[in-house]
């Protein structure tokens, strides 16, 4: 399924922002978001929802680890990073690397068979901000997988904003609130998005 299909669009969309906001957001909402979200996922393969979690899997563990020894944080940090870009190089790129350092042999195997899951980029972009963030301010981190997973998996987003304020501010999700207001502000930005295209 992917965000442009008319099954995403008027089936799957409407029903969970209206399946959202009957449960009133909270902690029932989150759960929600993050079973659609997983599910969501999932319709591209079963292998891309066991890669996601993964990915959050190895980012928690380096988060907790981050949180609990400050002083190693930085090499932790970039430790993890360089994991996540290698993540994510070795499913966008090898491929394409191989085929052209070994033209010959990508050609006798039919091709290397290396497929990007669904939304590589993005949950991995998402990882890396976590541990970015939770490097420079502790109060980022979180002792929670499922608020983690939760955070990588939930793709609606609102643009940055670039202004030092929000650049110091916990999300929401860091202190247990709900996501609501990011669904509300995310849905608009991808209608907005969707009616422009």
């Amino acid at each position: 399924m992917s965000l442009d299909s008319a099954f995403f669009l008027l089936c799957f969309l409407p029903l969970a922002a209206i399946l959202y906001h009957l449960l009133r957001g909270g902690r029932a909402g989150n759960v929600l978001l993050l079973a659609l979200s997983l599910l969501f996922c999932a319709f591209g393969s079963l292998s891309s929802l066991a890669l996601l979690l993964a990915a959050a899997l190895v980012n928690y563990v380096f988060g907790r680890l981050i949180l609990r020894f400050p002083g190693g944080g930085k090499a932790l940090a970039a430790l993890a990073v360089a994991l996540d870009l290698a993540f994510l190089g070795a499913f966008k790129y090898l491929g394409f690397l191989l085929s052209l350092i070994l033209p010959l042999r990508a050609a006798e195997w039919g091709g290397l068979g290396i497929v990007a899951p669904l939304g590589i980029s993005f949950f991995t972009f998402k990882c890396i901000s976590y541990i970015i963030d939770t490097r420079r301010d502790p109060a980022c981190g979180t002792r929670s997988f499922f608020r983690l997973l939760l955070y990588i998996s939930f793709s609606p987003s609102s643009p940055p904003d670039p202004s030092p304020a929000s650049r110091n501010s916990t999300p929401s999700w860091a202190h247990g609130r709900p996501m609501g207001r990011t669904w509300d502000r995310g849905f608009a930005a991808s209608s907005w998005a969707w009616g422009k295209s």
